[in-house]
């Protein structure tokens, strides 16, 4: 009992240490994103345009990569008024999830609808990422015509991190 005890009680010690402590984070909240999401240190602004069916999109993109292990990104795209059916979603959503996996030549290894705040449609996909030989996680949301992505990708060591969920967790829809 008293071997069993002394395990435990250095166990307990090693687990509280190796919990990520995000408080160090920033809180990062672009002009115009309405969001805020926790990340490591003020993200490097990647946007782009894309072509697509529904035109050429500006979508804005953030990024904070930790070395060679892994990667957070955000990101939000504007469609046309009316382009999003709300009737359609999974549709949408199905869509992204395709691309995203695709664009990395990777294959879903889960899937699962989500919800945003209670009450905007979304989904969690975590994937193959074949070229890094290591995995994503992405949760998609609709809100309105605005898609949002919330990404994390790395080595799978990276990817069982406590960072990952914390960053996740962390995206909220704000009014500005």
């Amino acid at each position: 009992m008293r071997a069993l005890m002394t395990a435990l009680l250095l166990l307990v010690p090693a687990g509280v240490l190796s919990a990520r402590d995000t408080d160090d984070w920033i809180d990062f909240s672009p002009k115009g994103g309405k969001f805020t999401v926790k990340m490591p240190e003020k993200p490097k602004d990647i946007s782009r345009d894309v072509d697509s069916p529904a035109g050429t999109l500006k979508v804005r993109i953030f990024a904070v990569e930790q070395g060679t292990d892994g990667a957070y990104l955000v990101s939000y795209t504007d469609f046309p008024e009316g382009t999003i059916d709300p009737d359609r979603i999974g549709e949408h959503l199905d869509g992204v999830q395709n691309g995203v996996v695709s664009s990395g030549k990777g294959k879903v290894l889960s899937k699962k609808d989500i919800k945003l705040q209670k009450k905007y449609p979304g989904r969690e996909v975590t994937y193959t990422v074949p070229n890094i030989k290591g995995t994503g996680k992405v949760r998609l949301f609709f809100v309105g015509d605005r898609l949002y992505q919330v990404m994390a990708l790395g080595s799978d060591e990276f990817m069982k991190g406590d960072d990952v969920t914390a960053f996740l967790d962390s995206f909220k829809l704000t009014t500005k």
